[in-house]
């Protein structure tokens, strides 16, 4: 299995369960400035706090993980 389709696999397993934690607003996947695919989590405020506990859920997920500080999102 090549990078990417790791990448979109891993997105598939963790989107739904990440999503149901208050401080994560999205889910998604990039390619890092080393040319690696990594899963996003993009998170309402940054939490090193946060981070860790999120890096404790998502043991092993085939790919790095990435945080970014994307706010809040709401529906309209």
């Amino acid at each position: 299995m090549d990078a990417e389709a790791r990448a979109r696999r891993a997105k598939e397993r963790y989107s739904a369960r990440l999503l149901r934690e208050p401080a994560v607003s999205s889910v998604g996947i990039k390619r890092t400035p080393d040319g690696e695919y990594a899963l996003v989590i993009g998170l309402e405020k940054k939490s090193r706090s946060t981070e860790a506990d999120l890096r404790k859920k998502i043991q092993n997920p085939g790919v790095p993980l990435v945080f970014e500080t994307v706010g809040a999102f709401r529906k309209f």
